[in-house]
């Protein structure tokens, strides 16, 4: 029987609308093909599973290549937990964290990275933001750009020489494609959880007020926002902390329009 949908579509708008549903299930795995082709070219990391792991922020049907990013993070975690374990605020994140196991241990960092991703660029791997105030990044030779999940920049890579990007190729390649080295997210990942041990070497915390690098994480910062990251990653089943996140996708629609404005005033 024709529905009165189809009806008022007609036989050619039918037509279309069949093939428009049989592309639903082909992007998804294209979709889930091309994060294998990204992960397959970021640095390989050993592998470190999770039983039973508790979803993490950025964790949603709408968003299914992040479960991938998630298990990604765990194994870069667990490389360099053992530096990232001296953080001395961790407890305000998680208040049970030293009573937790390596595996607890590791998913609530990687928790804390989704919290920063969130704030950074509302999950968006494709996100490129204009830094005005820095210059000229020394790697590109053009004004900087914060860009990809954790919103790292070229120049990074030389007081960071294990962020593999690659300049002379991404440039040939359109300025949000996920194949950009910086903006692959394995890439992207493997390079900000390091910088993040990195800081926790020399500062013993996640939250300072100067010599940090996301302005989300950085006390007194117009953009701190590290109590609302404390409540979500508190709300893992396993950390003891105030249920709610603060994280849900009413606030991801309003700070993704928030950004698209921004986005049309600097291009006028």
């Amino acid at each position: 029987m024709m529905t009165p949908l189809l009806r008022r579509l007609g036989p050619a708008g039918a037509g279309m609308l069949a093939a428009l549903l049989a592309c639903v299930p082909r992007a998804a795995a294209d979709g889930a093909a091309l994060q294998a082709e990204l992960l397959s070219a970021a640095p390989a990391v050993a592998p470190f599973d999770v039983d039973d792991p508790a979803p993490l922020a950025w964790e949603s049907p709408k968003r299914p290549e992040a479960k991938m990013w998630s298990e990604y993070s765990f194994r870069v975690v667990n490389q360099y937990l053992d530096v990232l374990d001296q953080a001395r605020d961790i407890e305000l994140f998680c208040p049970k964290y030293r009573a937790l196991d390596r595996a607890r241990k590791v998913e609530t960092w990687a928790d804390v990275m989704a919290g920063i991703s969130y704030w950074e660029t509302g999950w968006d791997p494709r996100n490129r933001t204009p830094e005005g105030d820095q210059g000229v990044d020394d790697v590109t030779k053009r004004p900087v750009y914060s860009e990809g999940l954790l919103q790292l920049s070229y120049q990074d890579q030389e007081s960071n020489p294990y962020c593999v990007f690659d300049w002379n190729k991404d440039q040939l390649l359109p300025e949000t494609d996920l194949h950009r080295t910086i903006l692959n997210p394995y890439n992207n990942l493997y390079c900000g959880i390091r910088i993040m041990a990195d800081l926790v070497k020399a500062n013993g915390r996640i939250v300072v007020a100067r010599g940090g690098y996301w302005s989300t994480v950085q006390a007194g910062n117009i953009h701190d926002r590290a109590r609302q990251i404390e409540r979500r990653v508190g709300s893992l089943p396993f950390c003891g902390g105030r249920p709610g996140s603060g994280v849900n996708d009413k606030m991801l629609g309003v700070l993704k329009k928030l950004q698209t404005d921004i986005k049309r005033l600097q291009d006028n």
